[in-house]
């Protein structure tokens, strides 16, 4: 028999006080058996973690109300007391708490959400336990104890020395190259709703002053930004060094990457945007040298898990199992949230990328995207209908005039122009314009005859990221087509699911005779 725990009574039998949590204690003993203990709503949830009952509270930045104090929570077979800290409530809507368990050395907690749709989970690391708080649809809250990697990933990502990818046109990658900025006001894409704050407080001698750092320099803090930055630039999300920009948004739609000086694992908390407490926290793994992509490389993935997801890996026919999957070396791909040092020895090709677990003898078939989305919104389509290319006098094709975003599948970017009465040619790199961090982009290539819509050329290398087209042409209009490519087949390839990032197209092309603005 299960003995539904009376929140909405709490108040009354059990005032605001320590004495409270011990008398959670006798409702959680019915219920020691019990996979999972019912808890009451969400609304009663929300209340109890508010003001409402008396901690103390301060009014904030964006109409949030910060409160501190400590508050009794029920699990299956015991209860706990949680400090509260870095909590709030925004327009009495949505409320996110973090804190710890008075008593457990190591202990995180987090609760937030609105009241029909509360979530949050208590992780005791040094005694490798967790409890997961969940809504269901019908707003019945209930606690469940889970291992503790489902709320606490620690993740074993290898340190290697990394580099640059190739495929960054023109020394550039899609955040810019870095030219002396100040590391604390860096922004990816300002204006969004959406906020994601690296925290590179420990890397500064003086926050007060952007040109002083240490332990790192600053053009490796500017790549792990920039790295970062690339791994959601299919979502409006702004990835920020800047600390305003971090607290004026609202509390729903940010979260905080932190970063810690010390030679342990980097972590996670799982579903942690859209509170203020450290939603990840990235080392110096085994106190090797850190270099701004490596660093990038691990914020991405560690994100990763702040926004719901879980690590790739494999599981076999003989039931054996890879915690990270090493991806596809024949593809040069791998997993964002797998092994990513298998993916980053293979080379200025290699590719990483989100998934969706079509992989061979995947074990996680999460769909990246679709619960990133859950948080972000998908950017839209920068050239939904056919733009002219830009060529310049002399027939130059250019970067910075003709780049795009592929920011799903099903996207493809038409780029036309045409030739003139004696014929000509074209000699044109389309690649990933992007830093190696979020190098997530295979590159598709058709040049088609606008007239008849015969294809000239088609351009999709195996394992080399850009695509090239090269050829004579008759006189006429022509559409090139770019979009995110696939390689081989689903039981040893990968889809374009995941070919998502910047593209920018360089090159000539000779007897124009009409394409985009032409500069003088």
């Amino acid at each position: 028999t299960v003995s539904v725990l009376n929140w909405a009574d709490l108040p009354r039998r059990y005032p605001h006080t320590p004495s409270m949590s011990r008398g959670l204690a006798l409702a959680a003993a019915v219920c020691a058996a019990c996979d999972a203990l019912p808890i009451g709503t969400g609304q009663v949830m929300f209340d109890l973690f508010s003001p409402t009952f008396g901690l103390g509270a301060a009014r904030g930045a964006s109409g949030q109300e910060r409160f501190s104090g400590s508050v009794p929570l029920v699990a299956p077979t015991q209860s706990f007391e949680v400090e509260l800290s870095d909590s709030a409530v925004e327009g009495g809507a949505y409320m996110a708490c973090n804190g710890r368990v008075r008593g457990y050395a190591g202990s995180d907690f987090m609760m937030k959400g609105t009241a029909d749709a509360m979530y949050g989970w208590l992780a005791l690391a040094e005694e490798g336990r967790a409890f997961e708080y969940t809504t269901d649809g019908r707003g019945e809250m209930a606690v469940t104890e889970v291992p503790l990697d489902q709320v606490r990933p620690k993740c074993a990502l290898e340190a290697e020395a990394g580099g640059r990818s190739a495929g960054a046109l023109e020394g550039e990658g899609q955040e810019g190259s870095y030219e002396g900025q100040d590391i604390r006001y860096l922004e990816s894409q300002p204006g969004a709703a959406a906020v994601l704050w690296l925290d590179f407080g420990v890397y500064y001698v003086d926050a007060r002053r952007g040109d002083a750092v240490k332990k790192m320099t600053r053009q490796d803090l500017y790549l792990t930004w920039a790295a970062t930055a690339a791994g959601f630039s299919m979502f409006e999300l702004n990835v920020v060094t800047d600390t305003e920009a971090y607290q004026a948004a609202s509390l729903r739609n940010r979260g905080k990457s932190c970063y810690i000086d010390d030679t342990r694992q980097s972590s996670a908390f799982v579903n942690s945007f859209g509170s203020n407490g450290c939603g990840s926290r990235n080392y110096n793994h085994y106190g090797r040298a850190t270099t701004g992509y490596r660093l990038g490389r691990v914020s991405l993935h560690e994100a990763g898990h702040m926004f719901g997801l879980y690590h790739d890996g494999n599981v076999f026919e003989d039931r054996s199992r890879r915690e990270y999957s090493r991806g596809i070396a024949a593809y040069k791909w791998g997993s964002i949230m797998g092994g990513q040092w298998e993916a980053s020895r293979r080379g200025d090709d290699q590719v990483l990328q989100w998934s969706k677990g079509d992989y061979r003898d995947a074990n996680n078939q999460q769909d990246d995207l679709q619960v990133i989305g859950r948080h972000l919104p998908r950017r839209s389509d920068d050239i939904a209908a056919p733009r002219a290319l830009w060529i310049a006098p002399g027939g130059r094709v250019a970067a910075a005039h003709n780049s795009a975003q592929i920011t799903s599948g099903g996207d493809s970017d038409p780029w036309t122009f045409a030739i003139g009465a004696g014929g000509g040619r074209v000699d044109l790199v389309i690649d990933r314009n992007e830093f190696l961090g979020g190098s997530m982009l295979d590159v598709d290539a058709t040049l088609v005859e606008d007239a008849t819509g015969r294809v000239v050329q088609h351009s999709n290398v195996r394992a080399a990221r850009r695509a090239v087209i090269r050829a004579p042409l008759a006189a006429g209009a022509y559409t090139l087509t770019v979009r995110g490519g696939a390689e081989g087949t689903p039981e040893s390839g990968f889809s374009n699911y995941g070919s998502l990032a910047g593209t920018a197209i360089v090159g000539a092309a000779v007897g124009v005779a009409a394409g985009g603005t032409e500069a003088g």
